[in-house]
C-alpha cells in the first residue's frame, strides 16, 4: 500500500531494489551462464515434426536449476530465474534447493507467495552439501531429471569449490554460477575447478557491480524505459493511432511502480524470445534472420481488425507458441508480486483478471482481444 501511495507523488521516480536483485541481474545479463540452456535449445528443429504448441513444448524441455542455499540471495535468484527461464508454456521450471534450513525457509517464502504453485515446482534437499549422504541425492535426482544449469547463492565459496571438485566428473557439462565476493583470494581455486567445469561463470565481485552506470545511469532501467517506449510505438503503429510525442522518460514516469517493474522484467526476457526466434530462422522454410521473420510477422497483422490479427495469431504454430509464452512470463510475473485472479483488476489488493495459466483457455475466453498485446511483446525485439 504505501508502494500504491507513492505512486501518486509525480516527482519520484521509485525503484525498489536490493544489492540481492542487483547481484541476480548481473549474472542474468553475463553472457557465458543461461538457465535456461536444454537440450531441445541445442538441437537441430528440422529434425522434429512441430504440429502444436505441445510438440514445441515437448523438444525445449524444461529448466531445472540446482540452488545452493536459500538465504535472501536465494530469493532473488529464484525471482530472477522465474522470469528468465520462461522458455516452456505448458510447463513450470524446476528448482531444487539444497539448504541447511530448506524446509522452514521454503515454508515461510510459499506464504509470502500465493500462486507460487503456478510458477515452478520447487524439490528441497535439507543438509549440507559437503555431506555424502546430500551429495548423493544431488546426483540421484541429476541421474533422473538432468539439472540444465547450477547455482551458488552462499558466501562459502571455498566449500562450494570443494564439493565441485568431488562431483565434477558428473556434472562437469552443466552451466556452473559461483558467487564470490573476492576473487583474488581464491582466484588460483577456481581456475582448478576450472578444469572441470569449463562453463564456470564466476559472479557477484561488488566492486564490479557498484559503479556508475550500475548506481546512477540504472542501465536496467534505461533499456526498460526504452522497450517501454518502442513498444508504445509499435502499438501505435499496429493499431494506425499517432505515436507518443513523449519521450521515454516522459511515458515511464506515468507507469506505476508495478508496471515499471513489469517493463524491466519483459525487457529483459527479449533474450530468451530471440533464442527461441533463432530456432524458428533455423528451420527450412522460414526467413534467414529474426529481424526478416518479425517483419513478416507484423505485416501479415497490420492493417486488420483485432479478431482477425488473433485469428492468423492463433493457426500460427510459432506465433501462437511465442504469445503463450510471453503470457506465462507476464503471469509469473504478477504471481512473484503475490497477486491471484480474480475478475476485478487492483494493484492495491494485488488481483488480476488475466492470471489465466491454461493458455488455450485463455486464448478463446473473453480475454481473447488481448493476446494482441503478449504479441506486441513478441514483435518488440527488433
Amino acid at each position: 500500500m504505501a508502494q500504491h501511495e507513492m505512486d501518486k507523488i509525480s516527482f519520484f521516480d521509485i525503484h525498489y531494489f536490493n544489492i540481492f536483485d542487483l547481484i541476480s541481474n548481473d549474472l542474468v545479463n553475463n553472457k557465458k551462464f543461461k538457465f535456461y540452456s536444454t537440450e531441445g535449445l541445442k538441437a537441430d528443429w528440422n529434425n522434429h515434426t512441430l504440429n502444436s504448441t505441445e510438440d514445441i513444448s515437448d523438444l525445449i524441455g524444461i529448466p531445472h536449476i540446482l540452488l545452493i542455499g536459500f538465504s535472501e540471495f536465494g530469493k532473488s535468484i529464484i525471482g530472477t530465474a522465474s522470469n528468465q527461464s520462461v522458455i516452456n508454456v505448458k510447463k513450470n521450471m524446476q528448482i531444487t534447493v539444497v539448504d541447511l534450513r530448506a524446509n522452514s525457509l521454503i515454508d515461510e517464502y510459499r506464504s509470502g507467495i500465493r500462486g507460487l504453485d503456478n510458477v515452478m515446482d520447487i524439490n528441497i534437499i535439507h543438509g549440507d552439501i559437503m555431506l555424502q549422504s546430500v551429495q548423493e541425492k544431488i546426483l540421484k535426482i541429476h541421474s533422473r531429471n538432468p539439472f540444465t544449469s547450477i547455482v551458488f547463492a552462499t558466501k562459502n565459496t571455498l566449500p562450494n569449490l570443494v564439493f565441485l571438485d568431488l562431483v565434477g566428473d558428473i556434472l562437469c557439462t552443466v552451466p556452473v554460477a559461483l558467487y564470490c565476493e573476492n576473487l583474488q583470494e581464491i582466484g588460483p581455486l577456481v581456475e582448478a575447478v576450472r578444469g572441470k567445469y569449463t562453463s564456470l561463470t564466476v559472479f557477484g565481485q561488488l566492486p564490479l557491480l557498484l559503479n556508475y552506470d550500475t548506481i546512477v545511469n540504472e542501465t536496467l532501467d534505461t533499456e526498460a524505459k526504452n522497450f517501454n517506449a518502442s513498444y508504445n510505438k509499435l502499438s501505435a503503429t499496429i493499431f494506425g493511432e499517432s505515436p507518443s510525442v513523449e519521450s521515454p522518460g516522459e511515458q515511464w514516469n506515468k507507469l506505476s511502480s508495478i508496471k515499471k517493474d513489469s517493463n524491466r522484467s519483459q525487457s529483459m526476457h527479449k533474450n530468451i524470445k530471440r533464442v527461441i526466434l533463432q530456432k524458428i530462422t533455423e528451420i527450412d522454410g522460414y526467413p534467414d534472420t529474426i529481424e526478416e521473420l518479425l517483419a513478416l510477422w507484423r505485416k501479415k497483422i497490420e492493417n486488420l481488425s483485432v479478431p482477425e490479427k488473433i485469428n492468423i495469431i492463433e493457426k500460427d504454430l510459432f506465433m501462437n507458441y511465442l504469445c503463450a509464452l510471453e503470457h506465462k512470463r507476464w503471469n509469473n510475473f504478477y504471481y512473484m508480486k503475490n497477486f491471484i485472479y480474480s475478475e476485478t483488476k487492483d494493484e492495491v489488493k494485488r488481483t488480476h483478471n488475466c492470471l489465466v495459466d491454461d493458455w488455450g483457455e485463455f486464448i478463446k475466453g473473453s480475454h481473447r482481444n488481448t493476446v494482441i498485446y503478449d504479441f506486441l511483446s513478441v514483435l518488440n525485439n527488433f
